[in-house]
């Protein structure tokens, strides 16, 4: 499947379309309340699986779902005034939400499915660093902890599986997302590369794996 960027800006109802043609939810509901804009993402059981919202100041905050009505909600994200740098990113095995925060950082939001094929979010801890984040389905444990793992320049590129807070028993990682411990190039920016004839879309930091090259 060819990797397929999408303009999104700050305009939900485009949110809304590609989070509809990502194939990942079953449905998306748009809510408009109060001047705060909510989008509502079920997976295919009916779940409410993933919110979000945002508020005329361009402040956006996600919200990942576990059992329970457990929430896992890290630091509001607070976006450039320049949206057009607001992109949704689409490959076989996920999509990603690029965004461009206040502080004229570049962050991205993951939506992939883990070994079980539940839909699998990765959320950063802030705008400000990509090495603390979350990783939940709507299966996991509560509460649910952000880790912290590193991101160094080598001579040599790493990509490692992140997992969930599965429960006792199980195991849940992403076969076709990854973090990038160790990378051949100094900072960040949406690109593709091919490692072992796979081919990968990625922001610098993550990487979701397409297909074969």
């Amino acid at each position: 499947m060819a990797i397929t960027k999408t303009f999104i800006g700050m305009d939900f109802d485009l949110w809304k379309a590609f989070l509809d043609d990502s194939g990942m939810f079953s449905s998306v509901a748009k809510v408009d309340s109060g001047g705060v804009v909510t989008l509502t993402c079920n997976d295919e059981n009916g779940n409410a699986v993933l919110t979000i919202s945002k508020t005329a100041a361009a402040t956006v905050a996600f919200k990942a779902r576990t059992t329970g009505g457990h929430e896992v909600t890290p630091a509001s994200y607070t976006l450039s005034a320049n949206y057009d740098t607001n992109y949704g990113y689409k490959c076989a095995n996920g999509i990603m939400i690029g965004m461009k925060s206040n502080n004229a950082e570049l962050f991205s939001v993951l939506i992939v499915r883990n070994n079980s094929g539940a839909l699998t979010f990765v959320l950063p801890n802030s705008t400000a660093s990509r090495t603390s984040f979350y990783c939940v389905t709507y299966e996991d444990t509560y509460p649910v902890h952000s880790y912290v793992i590193g991101n160094n320049n080598s001579n040599q590129t790493q990509i490692v599986s992140f997992v969930t807070n599965a429960p006792a028993g199980t195991i849940s990682y992403t076969p076709d997302a990854f973090y990038i411990p160790f990378r051949e190039y100094a900072g960040g920016g949406y690109a593709k590369f091919t490692m072992n004839g796979k081919m990968y879309m990625t922001d610098g930091y993550w990487a979701v794996r397409d297909s074969d090259t």
